[in-house]
């Protein structure tokens, strides 16, 4: 049944706007899709209607709803890094983490991380959406392609930033920092305090970018450990456990053994628990928490310490909408579970076969 709730971010795309694509860009593409399945496959169009079940005019219009949501996602998280490389603080002057990020991400050198390898995970993502004839007709997917596209762009952020500062500290011989330690937390973090920014260049509301934020970063954390997704993305234990009628947040070593065992809901994960896990993570390597109160990047966390700071006093479920109303419950986390293993799927296709 559809629901209000369940529609994706409002995205007011204005054709002015030059971040994201006007509705007759977004058309053709719709149907340049279309043509690429049947001409650039070589697939016949009796073919692909028989594959599908679908009529040609139904098979046009999921195609074009699809490539349209994925597309405008894909501005919109392409538009964030791009804006990135002007100060939060002063939107005037560059940004020194914006110009240190574009530079991890065009490093020839890093391979496995950079923009050549989230471009290939994105193919992979839209290749798995627009094929998959399940996919094209699941609702409960729309809302999250959004979320989609910026954990395509964003999944790897933290390792990528760490692998960079490792060409530093090799050159001045330095110990290098485990780029994988609390990898999936730092990008889950970052994407959070970026919600605003998002908000700003997809030109939606702050409340639908934390939506869309909070769904990519609950994918992120789900990918740090792929081989325990279908017990994580199924679990229900909340974050919290109850003390004569209160919630007693989990926290410490309870709340690290509940989230890597794969134990806890994503979902009812406060922002404060994730700052935690992510101190907890990244200090078991001393050298990431040097001029860092998280073990992020410090000119990360110097440029957005006031959004990290009220991450670290966000008590709400990390995605409240869907905690705190249970008659959405299932449809939304359908649509999540989906769009959390396309994603998954994709990275993982991209690292065991990549190109080189």
């Amino acid at each position: 049944m559809h629901v209000e709730a369940l529609d994706p971010p409002a995205y007011r795309v204005e054709r002015t706007h030059d971040g994201l694509a006007p509705d007759t860009d977004v058309t053709l593409q719709g149907v340049a899709t279309y043509l690429h399945e049947t001409l650039l496959r070589h697939r016949s169009f009796e073919d692909l209607l028989q594959l599908t079940k679908e009529d040609l005019l139904t098979h046009i219009r999921n195609g074009i709803i699809l490539v349209e949501r994925m597309d405008i996602g894909e501005r919109a998280s392409n538009g964030l890094l791009q804006d990135l490389k002007w100060n939060n603080l002063n939107k005037d002057t560059p940004s020194t983490f914006g110009r240190l990020l574009d530079t991890a991400m065009n490093n020839p050198r890093l391979p496995t991380h950079n923009r050549d390898h989230l471009q290939r995970v994105e193919d992979h993502a839209v290749i798995m959406a627009l094929n998959v004839v399940e996919l094209r007709k699941q609702q409960e997917l729309q809302p999250w392609l959004a979320s989609l596209m910026l954990f395509v762009r964003w999944h790897d952020v933290d390792q990528l930033l760490s692998e960079q500062r490792n060409e530093t500290r090799v050159k001045n011989s330095l110990p290098e920092f485990i780029t994988k330690l609390g990898h999936g937390l730092g990008a889950a973090t970052m994407l959070l305090a970026l919600h605003k920014r998002y908000a700003e260049e997809a030109n939606i509301s702050v409340e639908d970018a934390w939506r869309v934020c909070a769904g990519a970063a609950a994918m992120i954390l789900l990918h740090d450990n792929p081989e325990q997704f279908e017990k994580a993305v199924n679990a229900r234990q909340p974050a919290w456990k109850w003390n004569k009628g209160h919630k007693q947040f989990l926290s410490g070593q309870e709340l690290v053994s509940a989230f890597s065992l794969g134990n806890v809901d994503i979902f009812t994960l406060q922002p404060h628990q994730i700052l935690e896990l992510l101190r907890l993570t990244k200090s078991k390597q001393g050298e990431f928490m040097n001029n860092s109160l998280y073990g992020l990047h410090p000119f990360f966390e110097k440029e957005y310490r006031n959004d990290l700071k009220e991450l670290d006093e966000n008590k709400r479920p990390l995605l409240e909408t869907i905690v705190e109303n249970p008659t959405l419950y299932s449809g939304w986390r359908k649509g999540f579970m989906t769009a959390a293993e396309i994603g998954i799927r994709a990275d993982l296709d991209d690292m065991i076969t990549p190109p080189y």
